[in-house]
């Protein structure tokens, strides 16, 4: 491995730890009658938006030199790496994993296993639909589409949808929500590497600029925080949350029940 490739992932765990230790929007404390209504967005998310603006803009005067770092050999134990780590963030693993979690804690009767799994679905699900939003607006052509040419947008495109990372944001907000749902001191410490980790294969295997990945670490914690917090400010909504399963053998039928 060359130093160079040891420096970029070094680069990437130091950005991403930055950003992760940045002063969090404060939850969301449950509404009581009378009480006046809290702000959703705060000084803190504005301060929050500067600094990533500036690290991203930062990270994209490295995005040429992550791109050549990040070409190999596909067949190498860094590729098989990459791919390994990028599950750490593909919904079609995340998602299942989060409802397995949901499921086990409603049917053994287990609240605290349920409901925190279940505001870290809704977490990692607003920061999704938020980064699919952003993904359009810019129009950001993919390393492999537009190689040595990270200057390259379209907006309102499609076909082009390389700004921010789809990955790298719901790895980083299922990372905060953890996070923020757990007061283990270790929790931080196992999450936000794995996040990084999400970060550095998307880069490495071609798919994203750093500066997307970058992008993507900031929108996924902050969302992850905000929505997290929203949630448990929300009442225990999820607390209140039931499935269903109804039906003999041959008319089974599952459903899902919750009261606002």
């Amino acid at each position: 491995m060359r130093l160079s490739r040891i420096f970029f992932g070094v680069l990437l765990c130091g950005a991403f730890t930055l950003i992760a230790h940045a002063d969090p929007p404060a939850p969301a404390a449950p509404s009581t009658p009378g009480a006046a209504p809290r702000a959703a967005i705060s000084s803190h998310d504005g301060w929050f938006a500067a600094a990533s603006a500036v690290g991203v803009a930062a990270s994209a005067l490295g995005d040429r030199w992550a791109w050549r770092q990040s070409q190999g050999d596909p067949g190498s134990a860094m590729h098989r790496l990459s791919r390994f780590a990028q599950r750490f963030g593909d919904p079609v693993y995340v998602g299942p994993a989060l409802l397995a979690g949901y499921a086990a804690g409603r049917f053994a009767g287990l609240p605290d296993i349920s409901a925190p799994s279940a505001r870290v679905a809704g977490a990692a699900l607003g920061a999704a639909v938020l980064c699919g939003g952003f993904k359009l607006a810019v129009g950001r052509a993919r390393p492999g589409e537009a190689p040595d040419e990270p200057g390259r947008f379209d907006p309102l495109s499609l076909h082009d949808s390389s700004f921010p990372s789809m990955h790298t944001t719901i790895a980083f907000a299922t990372a905060a929500a953890i996070d923020a749902e757990s007061g283990a001191r270790w929790v931080p410490w196992t999450v936000y590497p794995i996040a990084t980790a999400v970060g550095w294969a998307r880069v490495h295997e071609n798919r994203h600029w750093l500066s997307d990945v970058t992008a993507g670490a900031a929108l996924g914690f902050w969302a992850g925080r905000k929505v997290d917090a929203l949630e448990r400010g929300h009442g225990g909504l999820f607390e209140r949350a039931r499935f269903m399963a109804r039906g003999s053998r041959r008319n089974f039928r599952v459903g899902f029940q919750t009261k606002f």
